[in-house]
């Protein structure tokens, strides 16, 4: 009876610990650069409801959001140091200047479809999880740097590579000339070979 009881009870907290009605998956593109956190969702046209963007501040920060060249409608969750939502600005207007903040300090910013905090039950001081997927919902531009950077390491492996495939074919063609050489000797001693052993004949 105690077995079966204890038995109940551990299969009742597996069962609740597996149960995720109350959770939210969300794949998730980051944005860490001055110009990725600038940049943000712009021109994006539609969202898949179980995406949006991870805005990831210093610590202590006090971030604000607009919606300059935003084309859709969004919900600003702010999340701090302990992945506790301090914050929500909901349905930010398309296009708007308005800076939307927090007076509370936070790390994250997520931003989501309008609406959708609302819709899902999103308020402050549930916990967001950290297990992210990067997905590409708008193309950050590279560092400009950091383009010509790999571009200079491209060329000069390719030249490294073409550089070493030439000294590659210079040493085959050697290879095969010195082989063919090799022949040729072997093949006039044997028939040097045979006209001397014709002679000795000819003397006796």
């Amino acid at each position: 009876m105690i077995i079966k009881k204890l038995y109940e009870i551990i299969k009742f907290k597996i069962e609740a610990y597996r149960d995720t009605s109350n959770k939210h998956f969300f794949n998730v593109q980051v944005a860490k650069t001055p110009k990725e956190i600038e940049t943000g969702l712009m021109w994006v046209t539609k969202m898949p409801l179980d995406q949006g963007m991870l805005f990831e501040y210093k610590e202590n920060s006090y971030p604000s959001m607009w919606m300059k060249n935003t084309l859709i409608p969004l919900d600003a969750v702010f999340i701090n140091n302990d992945a506790r939502v301090v914050h929500i600005e909901h349905d930010m207007k398309p296009g708007s200047l308005d800076k939307r903040s927090t007076k509370k300090m936070c790390k994250f910013v997520l931003e989501i479809n309008g609406g959708l905090a609302n819709k899902i039950g999103i308020k402050e001081g549930d916990l967001i999880g950290t297990t992210l997927l990067n997905k590409n919902i708008t193309n950050f531009k590279k560092n400009l740097k950091e383009e010509q950077t790999k571009n200079k390491s491209d060329k000069k492996d390719k030249s490294n590579q073409k550089e070493k495939s030439n000294k590659k074919d210079k040493s085959d063609k050697k290879d095969k000339s010195d082989k063919k050489e090799k022949k040729e000797k072997a093949r006039v001693n044997k028939f040097l070979k045979k006209k001397n052993k014709k002679n000795k004949k000819v003397k006796k």
